[in-house]
């Protein structure tokens, strides 16, 4: 019963630890880590890397799984996630990015009954060209 409760405690451990690393990569990937580092943001991103970011996002209507990771291929639903009519429209200026490499950019869906949805996509540069890892709701700093 003892060795039931420790590797019990253990689990609850890692799990801890598991979405605690999660939380923090996202709240630094989106920026929470202004204050700490004032040299990175939206004002000192690369120009090029936003805007070829956004011109990459263009092609989700015409050429959607070229933005996948070679990982996801085949574990996303394009048609699902982007139906035919939907209009992409990304942000440059609202690029921030990552130390580690690439960055995520706002980006709005507006679909053909008129409804839309802003994302913060997650990007990253696989094999030189632009793919979207994550894409998350968008919210405004406050």
């Amino acid at each position: 019963m003892a060795g039931t409760t420790r590797n019990r405690g253990v689990a609850v451990g890692v799990l801890t630890l598991l979405v605690l690393g999660i939380v923090g990569a996202l709240w630094w990937l989106l920026g929470g880590r202004d204050g700490a580092d004032p040299a990175s943001g939206p004002d000192t991103a690369e120009p090029d890397d936003a805007h070829s970011a956004a011109a990459a996002l263009a092609e989700l209507t015409s050429e959607p799984e070229t933005l996948l990771p070679a990982s996801l291929q085949k574990a996303v639903d394009l048609a699902a996630a982007i139906p035919d009519g939907t209009e992409v429209a990304a942000d440059p200026s609202s690029w921030t990015e990552s130390s580690l490499g690439g960055g995520v950019i706002q980006v709005t869906l507006t679909y053909s009954d008129g409804s839309t949805d802003v994302l913060a996509a997650v990007m990253a540069q696989e094999e030189s060209h632009w793919v979207v890892l994550q894409t998350l709701p968008w919210q405004e700093a406050s």
